[in-house]
């Protein structure tokens, strides 16, 4: 009987390491799902204009990936800048969201909510004093 688990001792190692390491990189890919709320950055807003509806300053994002990328990910590095350069006065409808979130690569994005935001953009009145 022990002759059976000291016969070809090294090859049965060998084996054995192989099989472990499968098993991490298997792991390590499957894919999950977490939650996050990811802060909107209203950038670039023309001169002489301001919002005038209430916008959200956050978004709520579930993004699904391997379970090692989303173990290391922090709120510092997801992001939602939406770039106001060029708007006219009136609404504007951001759509697709998913396209402007700054997230690691390796990450899907399965979810946002609100998928949408509208933005209104007026005219600054000075006042004459």
């Amino acid at each position: 009987m022990f002759r059976f688990f000291t016969e070809n001792l090294a090859l049965k190692l060998l084996s054995l390491a192989f099989a472990i390491i499968l098993w991490f990189f298997v792991m390590g890919e499957q894919r999950h799902e977490v939650a996050h709320v990811v802060t909107v950055e209203y950038r670039n807003l023309p001169k002489g204009l301001i919002i005038a509806n209430e916008v959200p300053d956050a978004v709520a994002v579930n993004l699904s990936g391997p379970r090692a990328l989303l173990a290391r990910l922090g709120p510092e590095q997801l992001s939602l800048p939406l770039d106001l350069a060029d708007l006219k006065p009136g609404v504007t409808s951001f759509k697709r969201l998913e396209e402007n979130l700054k997230a690691p690569g390796g990450l899907v994005v399965t979810r946002i909510s609100p998928a949408t935001i509208d933005i209104r953009l007026e005219r600054k009145h000075e006042e004459n004093r």
